[in-house]
C-alpha cells in the first residue's frame, strides 16, 4: 500500500521547553512508518535539527520563516510540496497556517490548521499584522483551502467555534501522555531537588521563559506564599529570552535563596515525581505537555484558567484553576493544597489514572492517523 505523505510546516520552535514541537515529535515518533511518511518545514533551530536527524525525520529549512512576511516564502513552500508529492499539509500556528493556507489555493491537497491556543486577535500581533492574517483567513475559508481544523479538548473546541466561524470543520483531540518511565538523568539535579524537597514544599515549573507564560507571576506568587508562612521552595524548568530578568526579579523580591533556576532538560518529565505541584502560570495556552506529564507522574497541577486546561483538570479531578494573573486566588488555591496532604495526594493519583484510563497516548496516535486516512482517501 503506498504511504501517505505528510508535511508538517511550523516557525518558532526551538526544540527546547517547546510544547508546539513536543506535539509534533509525538506524531514523528508514534504514527505507522509503514503507512505514513513525514517530512518537517520550519525555521531552522540547532536543537530541532538535531533531534529530527536522530529521529530519521527529513526536513527543509525555510530562514524566511522568521520574517515578519516574505513573498518568496510562498513559492518555496510550493516548491517542497510538489516535490515531496505531499497529500497532507499540518500547518502549527498562525504563519505557517497562512503561509500553507495561501498556497493550497493553488496545489490543492488537504490541509490542516492544528491551533495551539492563539489566532488572529491576540496582544502579541500589530493591528497590521491581524488585518494582514484576517485578510489571509479570509480567502482561505472562502475558497475552501482549509479542510479541518484541530484543537486540543472540547472546550477550546467551542471555543474556536464562537472566535473563528469561519471555520466549518473543526474537532477535538487529546494528546495524554504515556505511564513509561525514562531512566536518564542528571544525578546532580535530582539529589538537588530531593535535598530541596526534605526541607521544603516543593513547587515546579516547566516553561519558556517567553512573555506569554508570565514566569514572572510565579515568582510574585511565590514571594506571596513565603510572606504568608508557608514552607515553599520553587523550581524553575527551562530557558529563554527573559531569564535573566526573572533572575534579576527574584533578587528584587528578595526570593532568591528560595528559587532554583535548574535549566533546560531534555527529560524534565523524570524529575516531575519530586515536585509536589505543577504551577501553570500562562496567560494563553492550547493545552501544555508539561501537565499531561505532570498527571503522568501523580503531580497535582494549579494553573491559570486559560485554553482547554479546566476541563481536563476538573473533570479527572487532578487540579485546580485561579483566575488568569489573579496572584491572590492562584496562592489560595496552592495553599488549599499545602494545608491537605491527603487531597494534594488524591488529585495527583486521579491524574495518573486519568492517563491510564482515558488519555493513553496511543488513543491520539489512532486519532491522527484516522484524521490522515479520511483526508487522504
Amino acid at each position: 500500500m503506498k504511504k501517505i505523505k505528510i508535511c508538517h510546516i511550523v516557525n518558532q520552535i526551538t526544540g527546547k521547553a517547546d510544547g508546539v514541537f513536543s506535539h509534533i515529535k509525538i506524531l514523528l515518533e508514534g504514527m505507522d512508518k509503514n503507512q505514513f511518511e513525514q517530512i518537517v518545514v520550519f525555521q531552522g533551530a540547532p536543537e530541532v535539527e538535531s533531534a529530527l536527524k536522530k529521529l530519521g525525520i527529513r526536513y527543509y529549512v525555510l530562514d524566511n520563516l522568521k520574517k515578519k512576511f516574505s513573498l518568496k516564502l510562498f513559492f518555496d513552500f510550493a516548491r517542497i510540496i510538489r516535490k515531496e508529492n505531499v497529500q497532507v499539509i499540518h500547518s502549527h500556528l498562525l504563519k505557517p497556517y497562512s503561509i500553507a493556507g495561501i498556497c493550497n489555493l493553488f496545489l490543492k491537497r488537504k490541509l490542516i490548521f492544528n491551533y495551539h491556543g492563539y489566532f488572529i486577535s491576540n496582544e502579541y500581533n500589530s493591528l497590521f499584522e491581524r488585518a494582514i492574517y484576517s485578510f489571509f483567513n479570509f480567502i482561505i475559508t472562502r475558497f475552501n483551502s482549509l479542510n479541518l481544523t484541530l484543537v486540543p479538548t472540547n472546550k477550546l473546541k467551542s471555543e474556536v467555534q464562537r472566535k473563528i466561524p469561519s471555520h466549518k470543520n473543526i474537532q477535538a483531540y487529546y494528546t495524554g501522555s504515556s505511564l513509561k518511565n525514562q531512566l536518564k538523568f542528571d544525578d546532580e539535579i535530582r539529589n538537588r531537588l530531593m535535598q530541596i524537597r526534605q526541607q521544603y514544599f516543593l513547587i515546579g515549573v516547566l516553561s519558556r521563559f517567553e512573555r506569554e507564560k508570565r514566569t514572572d507571576i510565579a515568582l510574585e506568587v511565590s514571594k506571596t506564599l513565603i510572606e504568608n508562612g508557608n514552607n515553599i521552595f520553587l523550581v524553575l524548568f527551562g530557558d529563554g529570552r527573559l531569564e535573566n530578568q526573572l533572575k534579576v526579579l527574584s533578587q528584587r523580591l528578595k526570593i532568591n535563596e528560595s528559587v532554583y533556576f535548574a535549566g533546560y532538560s531534555g527529560v524534565v518529565n523524570n524529575y516531575l515525581d519530586l515536585f509536589d505541584l505543577l504551577l501553570i502560570t500562562s496567560d494563553r495556552e492550547g493545552f501544555p505537555m508539561s501537565i499531561w506529564e505532570a498527571m503522568a507522574s501523580s503531580v497535582p497541577v494549579v494553573s491559570s484558567d486559560v485554553g482547554g486546561i479546566s476541563e481536563v483538570l476538573k473533570e479527572s479531578n487532578c487540579g485546580l484553576v485561579y483566575e488568569r494573573r489573579n496572584i491572590p486566588d492562584a496562592v489560595a488555591k496552592i495553599e488549599s493544597l499545602i494545608s491537605d496532604e491527603k487531597y494534594r495526594i488524591n488529585l495527583g493519583e486521579n491524574g495518573k489514572e486519568a492517563i491510564r484510563i482515558k488519555y493513553p497516548l496511543q488513543n491520539f496516535i489512532s486519532f491522527m492517523q484516522k484524521v490522515y486516512y479520511g483526508l487522504a482517501d
